[in-house]
């Protein structure tokens, strides 16, 4: 999330409708979840592949890989590229990366298979996926600037 948008976009509060819709555009056979953060040691935020990739090397598991669901209230909900830690045993997850804000303490996670990361271009990164939350003339130019730049996998 970048450093704009934290001030406004938040873990959702439900599963809406506009978030179902999200989730079917993306993957329609996984259910969101809700994870709370429980940061690792040395973790950052912001680097939640790297963060889950030191973890699997130190205690084994997985990173099981998807997308962190936000909602910018109003406006939009949006799908960031994220990865959480899958220990040996399973799930349940875990989302071992912290926040940037200290008042988000759990994130709306779906799993992704599909929506791998590319460790040998560190930095290539999936664009974030968007939903409207109303009609508004302005909504293709914010999407538009929200985008960093990332490389579509798509």
């Amino acid at each position: 999330m970048t450093a704009t948008h934290q001030m406004f976009e938040r873990t959702p509060t439900g599963i809406s409708p506009r978030v179902q819709k999200l989730r079917r555009e993306i993957n329609p056979d996984a259910p969101p979840v809700y994870i709370t953060i429980t940061p690792s040691a040395g973790c950052v935020p912001n680097d939640c592949f790297e963060c889950v990739r030191q973890k699997v090397a130190r205690d084994g598991g997985q990173i099981q890989y998807g997308w962190a669901i936000w909602e910018w209230p109003r406006i939009h909900v949006e799908a960031e590229h994220h990865g959480v830690y899958e220990p040996p045993t399973g799930p349940p997850w875990m989302d071992i990366t912290p926040s940037g804000l200290p008042e988000i303490r759990r994130r709306l996670f779906l799993r992704d298979d599909s929506a791998t990361y590319d460790f040998d271009h560190e930095g290539a990164l999936r664009d974030n996926r968007r939903l409207a939350l109303c009609d508004r003339p302005s909504h293709p130019t914010v999407f538009r600037r929200s985008e960093r730049g990332k490389q579509d996998y798509e």
